[in-house]
């Protein structure tokens, strides 16, 4: 498959698939790119270029793999973004502190699922 053919491609695949798997991935595209309400603080600008970041690779692993889960290795920048939200969260307040908030609670929710798909992927090939 081409490259330029995974997005549309995989959003094809997903709807398709699992209603809930199809929901939790709208849900965490609006999380993360939310960050652009929030555009005037970097963190918020962390986020949304680490997910643009990950959405790319993604699609590469897709375009190589189709809806496999290996896909679940895109988010490996989560593994870096979380902790360092993490412990700047502290430090924040008012809207952005909930903003983080959210962030932090859906990735890690996501990480838990990728890290046992990418596993699985690798135990069954």
């Amino acid at each position: 498959m081409k490259l330029y053919h995974a997005p549309y491609l995989f959003f094809r695949d997903l709807v398709r698939g699992p209603l809930w798997i199809n929901i939790w991935v709208q849900i965490l595209m609006m999380v993360n790119f939310a960050g652009v309400f929030f555009w005037h603080e970097p963190l918020a600008q962390l986020i949304f270029f680490t997910f643009v970041i990950t959405s790319f690779f993604m699609m590469y692993l897709y375009s190589k793999f189709g809806m496999a889960r290996i896909l679940g290795l895109g988010h490996v920048l989560w593994l870096l973004l979380i902790p360092y939200l993490m412990m700047v969260w502290p430090t924040l307040s008012g809207d952005i502190k909930h903003y983080i908030t959210i962030v932090i609670i859906c990735n890690t929710i996501s990480l838990i699922f990728d890290i046992n798909d990418v596993r699985l992927h690798f135990v069954e090939n």
